[in-house]
């Protein structure tokens, strides 16, 4: 009987020990972003993709009286019902554990880029284009350089919002072309910029019947899982 009792104790220790080991073996970080404007607080909130669903809560910096914020699959929540002048923590239920950060500690260092895919685009008397999808690692703000050479002697304006999975379209490219292509980004206060490697992409030859709506929806769908069943419906 004591024999029993000590192996279920040791199998119940080890499955604990494993809980614990599997949250902190996937590196989870809580990262919250200050995006206020001057007429309201406003928190980006944010965790690693591919985390399963989970709940973010809110409290004082005190950490009680936790409030549910949403329970969701995805990996960053925008919090618009904070009061301005009051800082806060947040709690993530995830994966058998928890993770906590507060307002006023804010994500710092050079965003990371990855997922960089150029597909060709669609094609008009103006000339041609080519969508551009990449992520990063932190909410970042994103612009493009291109060019025939390494001069990049043309680029997009830098995007208005913060973001982790970017698409940007090149318009009136010359068809059968060679452009070198460099990503830059910047985070919320537009410091700790990073730039690509550089990258070539051939402008594809017309024609196309392609609208650049359905360009950009296709290029998206081979980026992101399902895109275009959950954009359709």
């Amino acid at each position: 009987m004591k024999k029993k009792l000590l192996i279920i104790l040791l199998a119940f220790h080890f499955a604990s020990f494993w809980s614990v080991s599997r949250l902190y073996a996937k590196d989870l970080t809580l990262s919250v972003i200050d995006i206020s404007t001057d007429s309201a607080a406003i928190y980006a909130v944010y965790w690693p993709k591919n985390s399963g669903v989970v709940r973010l809560e809110r409290a004082g910096l005190n950490q009680s009286n936790w409030q549910i914020l949403v329970e969701t699959d995805s990996n960053f929540y925008i919090d618009k019902t904070a009061k301005k002048g009051e800082l806060y923590s947040y709690k993530l239920q995830i994966d058998g554990g928890e993770l906590i950060a507060a307002s006023n500690i804010e994500t710092s260092g050079k965003p990371i880029i990855s997922d960089i895919r150029i597909d060709s685009g669609t094609s008009n008397k103006e000339g041609v284009s080519a969508v551009v999808n990449f992520n990063t690692d932190k909410l970042a703000q994103a612009q493009i350089f291109y060019g025939e050479s390494l001069d990049y002697q043309n680029n997009t304006e830098l995007s208005g919002y913060l973001n982790q999975s970017h698409t940007i379209l090149l318009e009136k490219l010359k068809p059968g072309i060679v452009y070198h292509i460099k990503l830059r980004v910047v985070d919320k206060n537009g410091q700790n910029p990073t730039e690509s490697p550089d990258q070539t992409f051939t402008a594809p030859m017309p024609p196309t019947d392609q609208t650049i709506l359905e360009i950009i929806i296709q290029a998206l769908s081979r980026a992101f899982s399902n895109f275009e069943k959950w954009f359709s419906s």
